[in-house]
C-alpha cells in the first residue's frame, strides 16, 4: 500500500504525462516520487501545506548542516524534506497535512482509538 486510503491514487504528471510513482531513495531511508522525469519528496497527491508551515530541507549530518528551500543543492544532492513552523521556527519530520484534525477536514474517517 502507498497511503492510497489518506491520500488518494498516483495522479498523471503534467510535466511527463506518465503516472507518479513512489519509490525509496536508495542512498537514504525516505521515500521519493517520480514520473519519470523529475524525483521529489513532495507526494504529488496532497494538497498545498496549512498556513504558517513551509517545506525546508536538511543537507549535512549531525551538528554540520544546513536547511534551504531548495530540495537539491548545487552538486544535485537531495536534502531530508522537513516542514518548518514559521511562527516557531521549528523544524519537524511528522508532515501537517497528516495531523488527524486535517484528514477529518478533508474527509478522512479517523477515529481514536484508546488501547488500556
Amino acid at each position: 500500500m502507498r497511503r492510497e486510503a489518506l491520500c488518494g491514487d498516483f495522479p498523471r504528471s503534467q510535466a511527463s504525462g506518465k503516472q507518479w510513482t513512489m519509490t525509496r531513495n536508495d542512498s537514504n531511508s525516505w521515500e521519493t516520487y517520480t514520473d519519470g522525469v523529475s524525483r521529489t519528496q513532495i507526494d504529488p497527491r496532497l494538497p498545498a501545506l496549512p498556513p504558517g508551515w513551509v517545506t525546508l530541507f536538511r543537507f549535512g549530518i549531525y551538528d554540520q548542516y544546513t536547511i534551504q528551500a531548495d530540495e537539491y543543492d548545487a552538486d544535485g544532492n537531495m536534502g531530508k524534506m522537513y516542514f518548518g513552523h514559521e511562527a516557531t521556527g521549528e523544524l519537524e519530520l511528522a508532515d501537517p497535512r497528516m495531523d488527524p484534525e486535517v484528514l477529518r477536514a478533508r474527509g478522512v474517517d479517523i477515529q481514536d482509538i484508546i488501547i488500556v
